[in-house]
């Protein structure tokens, strides 16, 4: 599997050399095999992704989030949450796409608070279980992750 957004950024990177005038004839070649229709998808999976960090953001994380004893507006949830998702969706950022960054950059850079279960043996053998079937699981199939697999 290759990521959406690589496929997107080759893309851009065409259409500004394109702007130039710098397109080569192995440019000419790859943009008339591209697939609009495939391109589109890939812009909606990108969208979708945006939009579920998002969401998922605001309606949970952010959910009691409280600055000096008050609740945290909606919108500012929402803006904050927007933030993070378009980092996270950021590849070239990150160099990375499918693997998991670690809390303390999720916690320095994205200035996140992140709970931390490891003192908990319970919920942290649950959740490596989890993740590591999960993992397999999704190396071996073209698996999606859903509220209605957990």
């Amino acid at each position: 599997m290759v990521p959406a957004l690589s496929y997107l950024r080759q893309y851009e990177k065409m259409i500004e050399k394109s702007r130039k005038g710098e397109l080569t004839t192995a440019d000419h070649i790859l943009l008339n095999k591209l697939d609009l229709a495939q391109l589109h998808k890939l812009e909606l999976a990108a969208a979708l992704s945006k939009s579920l960090i998002r969401d998922w953001l605001t309606d949970y994380k952010f959910k009691d989030w409280e600055k000096d004893g008050k609740p945290v507006q909606v919108e500012h949830k929402q803006e904050r949450a927007k933030e993070i998702a378009e980092s996270l969706n950021n590849h070239e950022k990150w160099y990375t796409h499918g693997n998991s960054l670690h809390k303390d950059i999720l916690e320095r850079d994205l200035r996140l608070r992140i709970d931390d279960y490891s003192e908990d043996e319970k919920l942290k053998k649950a959740v490596w279980e989890y993740f590591w079937a999960l993992s397999e699981y999704a190396r071996n199939t073209s698996f999606v992750h859903s509220r209605e697999f957990i």
